[in-house]
Formats: C-alpha cells, structure tokens, sequence
C-alpha cells in the first residue's frame, strides 16, 4: 500500500474494507499522532503512517447500548494477527486459544494509554496499532490511577466520529487517582459488534524513548 498518499487502498481483498492513507500535514494525522504520543506512559513512537478504515459493510452490526458511551480507544496485536483482525473485525478469543492482548481475558480489551496497547504489539519496529470505536457500558469501565484529564467530541479528527468521546490529545493524562487499584482506566467489550475499527496506525518505538511521560507502577491486586 503506498504511504502517505491520501489514495484508497484495498486491504486483503475482503469483503467490507478499504484505507485511506492520510497525509502527514492533515488535521486528522496530527490528531491521532498526538493521541498516540501525549496519551503514553513510556517510550515515543515515530509514526510512519496512518490509515482511515473505511468500512463498507460491518462484519457484524453496530449496536451502542443506549446505556453505553462511544469511545476512541486503543487495541494492539501482533502483525500476524491483523489478517484476520482486518478481514473479521476484533473477536473475543476461545477460552484456550491466543488473546488478542492482555487486559482482559474474556472480552475485548482497549485502553485510552497507547503504551499499554502498544505492549501487545510485540515489536518496537514496524507496530501495528488499532485506534477503535467502542460502545462501553459502565460496569465494563474501571478507573486507573492515570487516565485523561479532559475528554473532547472525535469530530476534531474526522466527521464521521462525531458524538465519540477521545481525550483531548494535547493535554497529558492525569497522574492523581491514588484511590484507584489499577494503574490505568480499562475498558472491555463482551460484544464484538460493540467495536468499530477506525485506524490502524504503523510505527516504530525505538529504545531511546523510554523517557516517557509519566512512569507506570507495578499493579497489585489485579
């Protein structure tokens, strides 16, 4: 697929998915460029593209829960799962088979901190990280001891997000919930058709970055 380019890329020839590469100089890039970098808690990443998923036919039907928020949200996983990711949308995986990431076991697991996402990836070269829509009922949201300290309209990226809430990537997370078990806010889904994917994201996160924004402590308890 060619980088950059602003052109329609078909992806694996399946049924319901095109990418827009975008130009680096756009509005949306910088957006989710900054989303990814601002809201991290350790190591910078270096972008080398960013994809608009343009979906022409869901694989399962979207369905927000009149009780659930809409959420712009991070999910990683290693390049060898994308093929089926991208043709068949996230899955929860069967009770043996391979997580698509670590959170949660039983769900689709997605973060609002792109290091924690970016873990799952496993490889600082070449990364592939999935920005998503998700639906997030209350009792599947736990509070971290960082997280956003404003969030903002995901329309700032695209149109199509209005009515998503996103932090507002250009403002650092908070580091004061002490009262929190866990290090970070976690969100799941128990429905596949509860999550959208809206950008896959390749990078590199050389080892030079470790500097970080904030440093991640042990969890204890979860």
């Amino acid at each position: 697929a060619a980088s950059n380019s602003g052109k329609e890329v078909q992806l694996f020839n399946r049924q319901f998915q095109d990418m827009t590469a975008l130009s680096q100089e756009s509005v949306e890039f910088q957006t989710v460029n900054q989303y990814l970098n601002n809201h991290r808690a350790f190591d910078k990443y270096e972008v080398k593209d960013i994809f608009r998923i343009n979906l022409r036919e869901e694989p399962s039907p979207y369905h927000p829960d009149k009780d659930s928020k809409r959420y712009l949200l991070w999910h990683g996983s290693r390049a060898v799962n994308y093929c089926s990711i991208l043709s068949h949308g996230l899955q929860i995986p069967p009770p043996r088979g391979p997580l698509t990431g670590s959170l949660f076991a039983k769900g689709i697991d997605l973060t609002d901190i792109s290091s924690v996402a970016a873990q799952d990836c496993n490889t600082r070269s070449d990364a592939l990280l999935l920005l998503c829509e998700a639906a997030i009922a209350k009792e599947n949201y736990t509070q971290g001891r960082v997280g956003p300290s404003k969030w903002i309209d995901a329309e700032k990226v695209h149109k199509t997000l209005k009515g998503v809430n996103m932090p507002n990537p250009t403002i650092k997370p908070k580091t004061n919930f002490l009262e929190a078990d866990s290090q970070y806010n976690k969100y799941t889904c128990y429905d596949p058709a509860q999550v959208r994917l809206r950008y896959l994201l390749r990078f590199d996160a050389p080892l030079s970055g470790k500097e970080g924004n904030h440093q991640p402590k042990p969890e204890t308890g979860n």
